[in-house]
């Protein structure tokens, strides 16, 4: 049985607590220790739990239709969240034939820790034409091709993954997660959701 959402935000919590020291193993690496550094567990963590499938849905507007899908959800940190599926992986209950896809197996326990309705991983346009962050070698699956290098940049856009939680279309906006489910998601997660332009057909 895989870990359950406070296990890992102990687990996390141990990690940022070990930040400084050198002789930490296997080592943190830089870009997953910015997102660590100020990491706290949700004081309300057990409550939140028992009952964040029940509260009441997120307050937000959805955005005008456009040409494409929007998605809410936030910038996919790709060396956290596989740091979070290698925490995922070290449990000897875990069949290792669930990770066959780097993140799929750590949105798919999202999705059933939170009790999410639906969490997909899109590609969206990026407004601030932020460089990808290279994946680190630690976390590194060996299946990327050479042609993968500009894959942040194609026709002139900028894109990005992200992990949407509801997109604008009106079934998906219509069970968006409740404000319970997106304060823990937030704290695992260490950032806070927006809303994305899906690219093309790839959204």
């Amino acid at each position: 049985m895989p870990l359950s959402l406070e296990q890992m935000f102990q687990k996390l919590q141990l990690s940022s607590t070990t930040l400084s020291c050198p002789s930490s193993s296997p080592p943190i690496p830089q870009s997953i220790k910015r997102t660590l550094q100020n990491f706290q567990i949700p004081a309300s963590l057990p409550t939140s739990l028992r009952s964040c499938a029940k509260s009441p849905q997120i307050s937000i507007r959805c955005p005008l239709r456009q040409g494409t899908t929007q998605h809410y959800g936030y910038r996919i940190e790709q060396n956290y969240l596989l740091y979070i599926e290698s925490i995922l992986k070290a449990d000897p209950t875990v069949d290792r034939d669930d990770f066959y896809n780097p993140l799929s197996f750590t949105r798919r326990w999202i999705m059933e820790e939170l009790q999410l309705h639906d969490m997909q991983i899109s590609y969206c346009i990026d407004p601030e034409r932020h460089p990808i962050v290279p994946l680190d070698p630690m976390y590194d699956t060996g299946n990327a091709s050479d042609d993968d290098e500009d894959d942040d940049e194609d026709d002139g856009e900028f894109l990005l993954g992200v992990l949407s939680v509801c997109t604008d279309d009106p079934d998906s906006f219509r069970v968006r997660p409740t404000q319970a489910q997106l304060d823990l998601l937030n704290s695992l997660i260490g950032s806070q959701p927006q809303w994305w332009v899906g690219y093309g057909c790839w959204c």
